[in-house]
Protein backbone atom coordinates (compact mmCIF):
# COMPACT_ATOMS: atom_id res chain seq x y z
CA UNK A 1 0.00 0.00 0.00
CA UNK A 2 1.32 3.03 -0.84
CA UNK A 3 1.44 6.01 1.86
CA UNK A 4 0.70 9.61 1.97
CA UNK A 5 3.86 11.52 2.79
CA UNK A 6 2.75 15.14 3.26
CA UNK A 7 6.07 16.69 1.53
CA UNK A 8 5.86 14.93 -1.78
CA UNK A 9 2.46 14.98 -2.73
CA UNK A 10 2.58 12.77 -6.22
CA UNK A 11 0.54 12.83 -9.23
CA UNK A 12 -0.13 16.35 -10.53
CA UNK A 13 -1.95 15.85 -14.45
CA UNK A 14 -1.79 18.45 -17.12
CA UNK A 15 -4.57 18.02 -18.90
CA UNK A 16 -4.41 21.13 -22.17
CA UNK A 17 -7.09 21.27 -24.91
CA UNK A 18 -6.20 24.03 -27.68
CA UNK A 19 -8.38 24.94 -30.71
CA UNK A 20 -4.87 24.79 -32.84
CA UNK A 21 -3.23 22.14 -34.33
CA UNK A 22 0.26 20.97 -32.42
CA UNK A 23 3.05 18.98 -34.48
CA UNK A 24 4.92 16.45 -32.88
CA UNK A 25 8.21 18.19 -32.40
CA UNK A 26 6.78 20.91 -30.91
CA UNK A 27 4.59 18.07 -28.70
CA UNK A 28 8.23 16.24 -27.56
CA UNK A 29 9.70 20.09 -26.38
CA UNK A 30 6.02 20.55 -24.81
CA UNK A 31 6.70 17.11 -22.55
CA UNK A 32 9.96 18.40 -21.77
CA UNK A 33 8.87 22.06 -20.20
CA UNK A 34 6.20 20.70 -18.17
CA UNK A 35 8.25 18.61 -17.01
CA UNK A 36 10.93 21.46 -15.80
CA UNK A 37 7.79 23.84 -14.23
CA UNK A 38 5.98 21.49 -12.53
CA UNK A 39 8.67 21.25 -9.76
CA UNK A 40 7.17 25.03 -9.36
CA UNK A 41 4.13 23.26 -6.97
CA UNK A 42 5.88 21.92 -4.18
CA UNK A 43 6.31 18.07 -4.09
CA UNK A 44 5.75 17.77 -7.38
CA UNK A 45 8.29 16.20 -9.91
CA UNK A 46 8.44 14.66 -13.07
CA UNK A 47 8.70 10.88 -12.21
CA UNK A 48 4.72 11.20 -11.02
CA UNK A 49 3.88 14.19 -14.09
CA UNK A 50 0.47 12.60 -16.31
CA UNK A 51 -0.16 14.83 -19.23
CA UNK A 52 -3.00 14.74 -22.24
CA UNK A 53 -3.14 17.40 -24.95
CA UNK A 54 -6.33 17.50 -27.50
CA UNK A 55 -5.27 20.25 -30.23
CA UNK A 56 -7.88 20.97 -32.87
CA UNK A 57 -10.44 21.03 -30.35
CA UNK A 58 -13.74 23.35 -31.40
CA UNK A 59 -13.03 26.27 -29.01
CA UNK A 60 -13.53 29.95 -28.86
CA UNK A 61 -13.56 32.71 -26.23
CA UNK A 62 -15.74 35.89 -26.30
CA UNK A 63 -17.17 35.17 -29.78
CA UNK A 64 -13.71 34.82 -31.05
CA UNK A 65 -11.21 31.33 -32.68
CA UNK A 66 -8.47 32.93 -32.05
CA UNK A 67 -5.71 30.82 -30.75
CA UNK A 68 -6.72 29.33 -27.26
CA UNK A 69 -5.52 27.10 -24.83
CA UNK A 70 -7.57 25.71 -22.04
CA UNK A 71 -5.42 24.21 -18.67
CA UNK A 72 -6.50 22.00 -16.08
CA UNK A 73 -4.17 20.95 -13.93
CA UNK A 74 -5.37 18.56 -11.15
CA UNK A 75 -2.68 17.59 -8.01
CA UNK A 76 -3.13 15.59 -5.09
CA UNK A 77 -3.24 17.32 -2.25
CA UNK A 78 -3.44 21.15 -2.20
CA UNK A 79 -0.66 24.11 -2.80
CA UNK A 80 -0.67 27.84 -2.14
CA UNK A 81 -1.86 30.47 -3.63
CA UNK A 82 1.27 31.61 -4.52
CA UNK A 83 2.84 28.49 -5.77
CA UNK A 84 -0.29 28.51 -8.01
CA UNK A 85 0.36 32.18 -9.39
CA UNK A 86 4.08 31.36 -9.82
CA UNK A 87 3.19 28.06 -11.69
CA UNK A 88 0.79 29.57 -13.99
CA UNK A 89 3.04 32.26 -15.33
CA UNK A 90 5.96 29.53 -15.95
CA UNK A 91 3.26 27.23 -17.81
CA UNK A 92 2.20 30.78 -19.43
CA UNK A 93 5.49 31.06 -20.37
CA UNK A 94 6.17 28.37 -21.66
CA UNK A 95 2.87 27.95 -23.76
CA UNK A 96 3.42 31.87 -25.84
CA UNK A 97 7.62 30.36 -26.34
CA UNK A 98 6.39 28.02 -29.00
CA UNK A 99 2.88 28.27 -29.92
CA UNK A 100 1.09 31.27 -31.16
CA UNK A 101 -1.58 31.95 -28.70
CA UNK A 102 -1.75 35.43 -26.61
CA UNK A 103 -0.94 35.51 -23.28
CA UNK A 104 -4.75 36.62 -22.35
CA UNK A 105 -6.02 33.62 -23.80
CA UNK A 106 -4.48 31.12 -21.92
CA UNK A 107 -6.83 29.90 -19.02
CA UNK A 108 -5.16 27.66 -16.13
CA UNK A 109 -7.38 26.18 -13.71
CA UNK A 110 -6.45 23.81 -10.92
CA UNK A 111 -8.44 20.89 -9.06
CA UNK A 112 -7.06 19.38 -5.79
CA UNK A 113 -8.14 16.55 -4.31
CA UNK A 114 -7.33 14.69 -0.81
CA UNK A 115 -7.66 11.51 -2.67
CA UNK A 116 -5.71 9.91 -5.83
CA UNK A 117 -6.15 6.14 -6.52
CA UNK A 118 -3.12 4.42 -7.83
CA UNK A 119 -2.49 0.66 -8.10
CA UNK A 120 -5.25 -0.93 -6.74
CA UNK A 121 -5.36 1.67 -3.46
CA UNK A 122 -5.67 5.57 -3.23
CA UNK A 123 -3.09 7.69 -1.89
Amino acid sequence: MIKYVSEVNPLPFIHVRTNINIDSSTEARREKDFGKVISFLPGKTLDWLRTRIDDGCKRTFAGSNDPLRMIKVSVFGSSSPDDYNRFTGKLTDIVVSYLPIRKDRIYVSYFETPHWGYNGSDF
